[in-house]
């Protein structure tokens, strides 16, 4: 029987319930990626959120469900909490270490649970961008940038970096950057990065970031460097995490994520005469998401401050003494 092409690796953390899904997923992959070429790492329990909220150490729990969904696993337990920006170098350089020669990557984290034809889909679709090497990455969670306009059946920018497959080209040229994106991380927790500090970072490398997380900042490298990500139009397999690094439940059912969805024929595809499109349409949803996060807040913020110099002085004396009375009260709302 064929098998996947290429190394696949997984950022599992202290969500048994979580791994245990994820990596069934993969393990029932047709074709089936070897177990001797999936890496897996698991980020370390000491001084991470989860210590800090009080929950349990689960690391053995899920270490004894990685070794026994993929027992030819390379799997590295991290000693204490590298935070995800470190945990995934860590698993990249683990994955080029097990394949130096690969032409593409696959990373996946323990909350997307892919449906079995998720790897050969992505496969297909890193086989149609071989002639085009603009296309850097390649993934099928349906999280895309704008509207399905050509339909669910087609492909589009992708908009997050979930369960994709990464061309070992752009790791390179992007390396730099991701070193100096690291270090100023490593100042702080992940989860207490100062961002401020991160974004000047990545300022100071010439790299407009549409936020400072991990994923973020490597959708903006795509951009700073003329490449582009796709997806399908529909999600072909399942995020359930709805508890994690930046997410709650509350939040998770708010975001209302593309639901799994029938198997994506890549044979109606043709990412080559796609591909202006697909750059045009990636540049116009960067540049929404740079504008909706940046540029818009910071006018609505001056405007409403105009709004409030033309009151009356006394309007504006009233509203600042009932904020100074909330403040003193606890209801700084």
């Amino acid at each position: 029987m064929p098998q996947f092409p290429f190394p696949v690796g997984v950022l599992l953390f202290n969500r048994p319930e979580y791994a245990e899904k994820t990596l069934r997923g993969l393990a029932n992959q047709t074709p089936p990626v070897p177990g001797n070429r999936v890496v897996i790492v698991i980020d370390g329990y000491t001084g991470s959120k989860a210590q800090k909220s009080g929950q349990p150490d689960r690391t053995a729990e899920v270490e004894a469900i990685a070794r026994g969904v993929f027992p030819e696993a390379h799997i590295s337990i991290a000693p204490h909490n590298l935070g995800i920006a470190h945990a995934f170098d860590l698993l990249e350089r683990n994955l080029r270490d097990c394949d130096p020669k690969a032409a593409w990557y696959g990373f996946f984290e323990e909350d997307y649970v892919p449906n079995p034809t998720y790897l050969a889909t992505i496969g297909a679709l890193a086989a149609q961008s071989a002639k085009s090497p603009r296309i850097a990455a390649v993934s099928a969670t349906g999280e895309i940038f704008g509207e399905a306009t050509r339909g669910v059946d087609s492909v589009y920018p992708l908009s997050r970096l979930w369960a994709f497959l990464m061309r070992a080209s752009h790791l390179d040229e992007r390396r730099p950057c991701i070193d100096g994106y690291l270090a100023a991380v490593a100042e702080n927790p992940y989860w207490q990065r100062d961002k401020p500090a991160i974004a000047r970072a990545l300022a100071s490398m010439g790299v407009l970031p549409i936020g400072v997380s991990q994923d973020q900042v490597k959708l903006s490298l795509l951009n700073h460097f003329g490449q582009c990500g796709i997806s399908t139009g529909s999600s072909q397999g399942e995020y359930i995490g709805a508890i994690g690094e930046h997410m709650t439940e509350k939040s998770f059912a708010r975001f209302g994520f593309s639901s799994s969805a029938a198997p994506f024929d890549s044979s109606t595809v043709s990412v080559g005469e796609l591909e202006p499109d697909l750059h045009r349409e990636a540049q116009i949803g960067f540049a929404s998401k740079v504008a909706r996060a940046y540029v818009i807040p910071r006018y609505d913020a001056f405007s409403a401050r105009m709004t409030e110099l033309e009151r009356p002085r006394l309007t504006r004396a009233l509203g600042a003494f009932a904020r100074g009375c909330r403040i003193l009260l606890g209801r700084n709302d």
